[in-house]
């Protein structure tokens, strides 16, 4: 009877395990294609005569210095850059100031307060350019504390591309990180997007928010960033927005262009998968929310799962293998994509357990020490 039973369940662990199989299989594909779909780092054929660029900045003392040097080694020169502190209590206004002396393009606002039901970062964003845009500048660019622009045509390419499209362009950064974990976490997280929300897909509303561009035409089109006032994951709800208007939006594959910092404390990472997944959270009931849940735990461990059923049994252990190195092969697409280490890869089965675990964790969501109290 034990052995009916073994048996029976070592075929269902074996189907399951040849489905899954064949979804990383999907998922290879499926991240192939949104490579492609990536515009290439080529410049528009028109450029502005200047461009405003915003960038709002919480405790960066690590990251502003670099950003603002990437900035002033630009072939493009022509660019105010205000800088919106918001109520740092580390190094950073020291160091935007010190830059601000040398450079007249640079300009420093402090803000203290946050109304309440705003989310922090579109407040800064707003207060810069009630304070610096004067009407004049034909091309808005946002940029985030932590980029780094690592060529010197990065900057060009963005602007000419929105002045001559008339769109929203957007750069695919290369995700740059600092500790192990950091990179085991990167590496779903690329993967995922690319293979399940990548932009060969029609239905795809995101772009990449912590560098992109657009003309003042488009920009106050859409309502500005005051439109998205309450909105965690702002990017998504412009990028909404936009293809309800149809606006063009292009991404540009930049990994050899622009890098940004992900986080390396666990408990910045996780702060940062609960910003991301919050709008889907908010949508989603329970009782779905603890079946998507399961559904991932056994995407990610179904070769631990397999393995284990396997008593011994060859088949069983060919199909685990199997398995693994197609999970190992789809994440491999990543590390090598962000120049990460393969072991972030081999590693997946372990640390794709952890996003299910962020879906049921505290509602209270924070950015930079600061709580969020958003709609989605």
């Amino acid at each position: 009877m034990m052995e009916k039973v073994l048996f029976t369940l070592q075929v269902l662990v074996g189907l399951l395990s040849i489905i899954d199989t064949s979804i990383w299989v999907l998922f290879y594909k499926w991240f192939n294609d949104s490579l492609r779909k990536l515009e290439p780092p080529t410049p528009g054929d028109r450029i502005p005569d200047k461009v405003l660029i915003i960038t709002p900045a919480r405790n960066e003392e690590d990251n502003i210095g670099f950003m603002i040097e990437s900035l002033q080694k630009q072939d493009y020169k022509n660019y105010t850059l205000v800088i919106v502190d918001d109520a740092s209590t580390d190094n950073t206004p020291c160091i935007v100031k010190k830059y601000a002396s040398r450079d007249g393009r640079i300009r420093y606002l402090r803000i203290e307060e946050i109304p309440k039901g705003w989310s922090p970062k579109i407040y800064a964003i707003i207060r810069g350019l009630e304070e610096h845009d004067d009407g004049s500048y034909p091309v808005l660019v946002f940029l985030d504390a932590d980029v780094y622009l690592k060529k010197e045509s990065t900057l060009r390419i963005l602007v000419s591309r929105a002045y001559t499209y008339n769109a929203i362009v957007s750069m695919n950064p290369r995700f740059k990180c600092k500790t192990l974990r950091c990179q085991l976490m990167e590496t779903i997280l690329t993967t995922l997007a690319h293979a399940l929300f990548g932009f060969h897909q029609k239905r795809t509303t995101w772009f990449y928010g912590c560098c992109w561009a657009v003309t003042r035409e488009i920009y106050y089109k859409l309502g500005g960033h005051r439109a998205f006032y309450n909105q965690i994951v702002e990017d998504r709800a412009i990028a909404e927005y936009a293809r309800k208007l149809r606006i063009n939006i292009q991404v540009i594959n930049g990994i050899e262009y622009i890098e940004t910092t992900w986080y390396s404390s666990i408990r910045e990472t996780m702060e940062a998968l609960q910003r991301i997944l919050a709008p889907h959270i908010a949508h989603t009931s329970r009782r779905k929310l603890i079946g998507e849940s399961i559904l991932l735990t056994l995407h990610y461990a179904q070769p631990l799962i397999t393995a284990l059923a396997s008593v011994m049994n060859p088949v069983l252990i060919s199909i685990a293998l199997m398995n693994y190195i197609i999970q190992v092969a789809v994440h491999t697409k990543a590390t090598r994509l962000n120049k990460h280490s393969l072991i972030s890869a081999f590693l997946t089965p372990i640390t794709g357990q952890v996003l299910p675990i962020t879906l049921f964790l505290s509602k209270q969501l924070r950015w930079r020490g600061r709580k969020l109290y958003c709609n989605s």
